[in-house]
């Protein structure tokens, strides 16, 4: 079975609502915390290097005069509070700022070769996690 194929089951079994998106081999999808509060997951396939990439692209949004506060804080997150991943910046075209998260499992695994829908839900739960905690950690600090 592909890994696309295995990403695919998990997400059907958690009767996730997920896009394909066929030229990335990899799908979105909505992860609603609250009414107000949802951010967008994406879980992609990479056969090459035999491994699954989870990313949240839009972890926190910030204006670029923040640059060098949200650099900081990432390098401490990082070392300090982060168990599987890592914080990153991103920037899109139009230049709007904002810290993503990704974390990449291999599928090279002793007695456990399959990725499930229990493991996915575990990562789904961990990024929920990150997100409110960052979040509540730079909401926080602006005040």
């Amino acid at each position: 079975m592909t890994i696309i194929n295995k990403i695919k089951l998990a997400i059907d079994e958690l009767e996730l609502k997920a896009k394909l998106i066929e030229d990335l081999d990899a799908y979105t999808f909505n992860v609603i915390l609250k009414e107000d509060l949802n951010f967008l997951m994406v879980i992609q396939s990479n056969e090459k290097v035999n491994c699954i990439r989870i990313m949240v692209p839009k972890l926190f949004q910030f204006p670029e005069e923040m640059l060098k506060e949200i650099s900081e804080f990432i390098m401490d997150y990082n070392a300090t509070s982060i168990i599987f991943g890592t914080l990153a910046l991103g920037k899109t075209k139009d230049g709007v700022r904002f810290i993503t998260y990704s974390h990449a499992i291999s599928m090279e695994r002793g007695d456990n070769p399959t990725f499930n829908s229990m493991e996915l839900d575990e990562y789904i739960n961990y990024a929920s996690f990150l997100y409110r905690d960052v979040q509540e950690e730079l909401t926080n600090e602006r005040e």
